[in-house]
């Protein structure tokens, strides 16, 4: 289990049915220009979180292996464009983003 907080403050526990007393396993602070109060996050795999904060880019982070990667939205020459959503489709290899502009009807 992860918790983020307010501060992206990413703390990952690890539940055990039989004992009865968890503690934070790892603690990780988080780096985003984003809003942090926007932030979305859904899992990717068993260790590959993906987060959103209403920028052109989404962060992957790979909790086991400690590294970070950055999907943007310059590598498609949509500068302005911000994303607000991100879902993740199990058949897929890739996370499904939506920007402002697919939300409010228009775009691509």
């Amino acid at each position: 289990m992860i918790i983020i907080s307010n501060s992206l403050l990413l703390v990952q526990f690890r539940i055990s049915t039989t004992d009865k007393h968890s503690a934070p396993e790892k603690k990780v602070k988080l780096s985003i220009a984003g809003d942090p109060e926007q932030l979305t996050s859904i899992w990717i795999g068993d260790c590959l979180l993906c987060t959103s904060s209403c920028e052109n880019m989404v962060r992957l982070w790979h909790l086991d292996d400690d590294e970070n990667y950055v999907l943007t939205l310059f590598d498609f020459n949509y500068y302005n464009d911000k994303i607000n959503s991100i879902k993740y489709e199990n058949k897929g290899t890739s996370p499904i983003l939506r920007n402002k502009r697919q939300a409010d009807g228009g775009g691509h």
